[in-house]
């Protein structure tokens, strides 16, 4: 894929191809996707594989699972096996992304980048 446009600002359309968000420990990790209508064909929560008993990760887990996310490890191998599974609609040359990456580690960061 090749990155045509980006932005840091609200999105005005909320409909996406394909979600990513990084699925932790903090509130943060779902503000985006509860404060935006966000519609998406593929949603993907990159789930950290520590911190499952502190602070919101359960809440954030419920929120993601019950929202249609697919929760996967963040390890190199599933991040880009998932997108790489990302859809295209019929007869469309480009895919439309929001990566929220307020909760994400660098490492998670820059191999989700290296997968798009």
């Amino acid at each position: 894929m090749k990155i045509e446009t980006e932005t840091n600002v609200q999105p005005e359309d909320t409909e996406f191809d394909l979600v990513i968000v990084a699925l932790g420990y903090e509130t943060r990790a779902r503000f985006i996707a509860e404060t935006l209508d966000i519609t998406a064909s593929n949603k993907i929560a990159l789930q950290f594989d520590f911190g499952e008993d502190e602070f919101d990760f359960q809440e954030n887990q419920r929120y993601f699972v019950n929202q249609g996310y697919k929760l996967i490890s963040p390890d190199r191998t599933s991040i880009f096996a998932s997108i790489n599974k990302t859809e295209l609609k019929s007869g469309q040359s480009q895919i439309k992304i929001l990566l929220d990456i307020s909760s994400m580690s660098k490492d998670m960061l820059a191999t989700t980048l290296m997968a798009i």
